[in-house]
């Protein structure tokens, strides 16, 4: 069993249900925007254990929320970048940390939020980036 398809996909649906992340515009990925694209993205990355025993299967899943705003990517006037990509942190962190999220074809038993960090300036002198940490636990 792997439940690392069905966790991301209950996860996307669960940031795309939040009303700021909707409201925003923002755009959720399982994988990385392109570069230098505008606007504001929400993308995916995973890393998991398997902890699996002679009668039971499960994983603990770690996924990394990244959140990346572009210049000018707040539709809301006079909302500086660095509050947009604050708001879609903490708007990440609401809907995920204990979530009640359903997955198909496996068992998630907890989520949480476990930790953030930014938003940083990128490379690039322009694109914002903050990263919610969460940990996964599932299990048949």
């Amino acid at each position: 069993m792997d439940a690392t398809v069905p966790l991301l996909t209950a996860i996307r649906s669960a940031l795309l249900a939040d009303l700021d992340i909707a409201a925003s515009g923002a755009e959720v990925l399982d994988s990385f925007a392109p570069p230098g694209a505008p606007g504001a993205y929400l993308t995916m990355l995973t890393r998991d254990e398997d902890w699996s025993t002679s009668d039971t299967v499960g994983q603990t899943i770690g996924v990394e929320i990244h959140v990346w705003t572009a210049p000018g990517a707040s539709t809301v006037p006079d909302i500086p970048d660095t509050t947009l990509c604050r708001t879609l942190m903490a708007a990440a962190r609401r809907a995920l940390h204990h979530a009640p999220l359903t997955l198909t074809g496996a068992h998630l038993v907890l989520i949480r939020v476990t930790g953030s960090a930014g938003p940083t300036l990128d490379p690039d002198g322009a694109t914002l980036h903050g990263v919610i940490t969460t940990s996964s636990l599932t299990g048949n």
